[in-house]
């Protein structure tokens, strides 16, 4: 492996909390920032900013100083810093700029090799810069971006694809969190390489805890350096007997697992999804949690699908849906009725507006004797 030229990170999305519900869970997007800086320091390296540094264009006082002191760092250390904008902390001018020691990311060299820096594109924005950007007064070696790439995200929205990226070049890309090498080709024909630190920190449930940052060398080889973040476990529980043996083991699980030495998240989360027609399930496992977990609560109700043995269907019962109707639930049941009147009606939608108007006047003429806890009685039918 040659020398390596610079550190890069991206989706740093700095802010004190994650979970708005979960208050006392903090500190994750600065402790793995400050990981960063700290290897940067340690190993001589210049750091490269992918975009998204704070999560939002209007963020709090606290992570923006939190983000001075780390850039102070590397300025006392004469180490540059590198910064272009995502989408999510888009500002005019950029934040970044608040620390004259941040270089927003134009064109520059290191360690022989040219790069160039695009912040967030939108989708119609996007192949005209990338045309400007990588034009041919410099051919450009490494691509600096904050974009959703079809080839990297496959599915849902994306901003563009490798394909408008007009020749063959390494590129560093934010956006994406998850850590990874992706491949492709340039408008071109040329092999595009694309590598995506990933976030710093769990953004969301659905991400994997291990995070960490890339670090270029010069022969545009990346390896990556993993940090200490939180640590998750994730627990299904359908029956009583999962239930009791989950708690039974739950001490055993803390001693197996390896918790980060940092006070500020040492404490794993636990999500757990469990059977809420277990009694007191929810009551039980927060107690057996106690003060080791951020626990996570995810009810869930037993779905429970009735099956019909067609053989035993009497011949032309199913000529319509409501005769299917029928067969599935109590003919002359408020279910029942509800359901024809709505499929018998010429117009549905008004026919459901009626239903409800019915509702709520059956619901104010109720006695107090005959709602003595002050329940509304159940619509026949829900809607759509």
């Amino acid at each position: 492996m040659s020398n390596p030229i610079a550190a890069f990170t991206g989706d740093n999305h700095l802010r004190p909390n994650t979970w708005a519900k979960h208050p006392d869970l903090h500190s994750d997007a600065y402790v793995s920032f400050t990981q960063i800086v700290d290897y940067c320091i340690e190993h001589r390296l210049p750091l490269i900013i992918l975009g998204d540094i704070f999560d939002k264009s209007r963020p709090d006082s606290l992570s923006v100083g939190r983000f001075l002191h780390a850039v102070g760092r590397m300025r006392d250390a004469d180490l540059q810093v590198y910064a272009i904008e995502g989408n999510h902390d888009r500002a005019d001018p950029p934040w970044f700029t608040l620390h004259p020691w941040v270089t927003p990311a134009g064109k520059f060299e290191l360690g022989g090799r040219k790069f160039a820096g695009m912040p967030f594109q939108t989708a119609g924005e996007l192949p005209g810069y990338l045309n400007h950007l990588m034009s041919e007064d410099m051919e450009v070696d490494v691509l600096l971006a904050h974009q959703s790439w079809l080839e990297i995200q496959r599915v849902g929205h994306t901003d563009g694809s490798f394909s408008q990226i007009p020749y063959a070049c390494t590129m560093l890309t934010g956006d994406y969190h998850v850590r990874g090498e992706y491949n492709g080709h340039a408008a071109d024909g040329g092999p595009v390489r694309a590598f995506s630190p990933g976030s710093t920190c769990m953004q969301a449930l659905n991400e994997e805890p291990v995070k960490g940052f890339g670090v270029l060398h010069q022969n545009l080889e990346v390896t990556w350096v993993d940090i200490q973040t939180r640590g998750k476990f994730e627990t299904t529980i359908r029956t009583e007997e999962e239930l009791q043996r989950t708690i039974d083991n739950l001490g055993e699980l803390l001693r197996l697992v390896t918790l980060p030495d940092h006070p500020d998240i040492r404490k794993p989360i636990w999500r757990v999804r469990f059977n809420d027609e277990i009694p007191e399930a929810f009551d039980r496992i927060k107690s057996a949690a106690g003060d080791e977990f951020h626990l996570f609560l995810e009810p869930q109700r037993t779905t429970i699908t009735e099956v019909v043995d067609e053989t035993e269907t009497p011949e032309g019962a199913f000529d319509s849906l409501i005769t299917a109707v029928g067969q599935l639930c109590e003919p002359g049941s408020d279910l029942y009725n509800g359901t024809r009147r709505l499929l018998e009606s010429e117009d549905p939608k008004a026919e459901l507006e009626r239903m409800f108007e019915e509702y709520k006047q059956r619901h104010a003429q109720a006695q107090p004797s005959e709602n003595p806890a002050g329940i509304p009685p159940s619509p026949v039918v829900g809607s759509q």
